[in-house]
């Protein structure tokens, strides 16, 4: 892989020259009624111009807000698949107030060290959607980092960690928090593969 280029941590590399082929629809829901967020601006700001690289474009429907506040706070893994059991026509992007340590990704073995900003299952999973704590949206590559999973995406297998690697920091699937800011070319395709299989889809309303 190219080197990262200009970058912060806040920024996403532009993506290069490519035609938009597939569009998917993000479905945001906020659980109080109590939060004022643009969580349109947010998703279409963010995810647009990462996913673009792979020729992909999103939707941003409507969000919905569902006032549950049992799910302000996901506790561990089994509130968290409580809440985002099923699947949908549209990627739902959950907004909740805090998302604690015992949250576990699918193929975690342990808890994890600190409070996760987000979580995500992939689409081949009986849940699906992105989980975002409120202190996410204060950047975006949390938010991209966690939709490339619920589009199949893995860490990096040289270790997501390794942030001397070339080949690993500059990667939106790895933990160089600094740095990361584009897709590889195998992970592209993952996403075109997984936008190709939801535009088969019905239409989310």
């Amino acid at each position: 892989m190219a080197g990262c280029g200009t970058i912060s941590p806040d920024t996403i590399k532009p993506p290069p020259v490519r035609a938009i082929d597939f569009t998917i629809d993000i479905q945001p829901i906020i659980v109080s009624k109590d939060w004022t967020i643009n969580m349109f601006e947010y998703l279409a700001g963010n995810l647009g111009p990462a996913l673009a690289q792979a020729g992909v474009a999103c939707r941003v429907l409507e969000p919905i807000i569902v006032d549950n506040p049992s799910w302000e706070y996901i506790a561990d893994e089994s509130a968290l698949r409580g809440m985002m059991q099923g699947h949908s026509a549209a990627i739902r992007v959950w907004l909740v107030r805090e998302l604690v340590p015992a949250v576990l990704s699918e193929t975690s073995t342990s808890a994890l060290a600190a409070p996760p900003a987000g979580a995500a299952y992939s689409p081949t999973s009986s849940c699906d959607g992105v989980a975002l704590a409120v202190r996410a949206m204060e950047d975006r590559n949390t938010l991209v980092h966690e939709m490339g999973h619920a589009l199949g995406l893995s860490h990096p297998a040289e270790g997501a960690d390794n942030c001397s690697l070339p080949e690993v920091k500059c990667r939106l699937m790895s933990y160089c928090f600094a740095t990361r800011n584009q897709f590889s070319a195998d992970e592209i395709d993952t996403i075109r593969h997984w936008a190709a299989v939801l535009a088969t889809q019905p239409a989310a309303q």
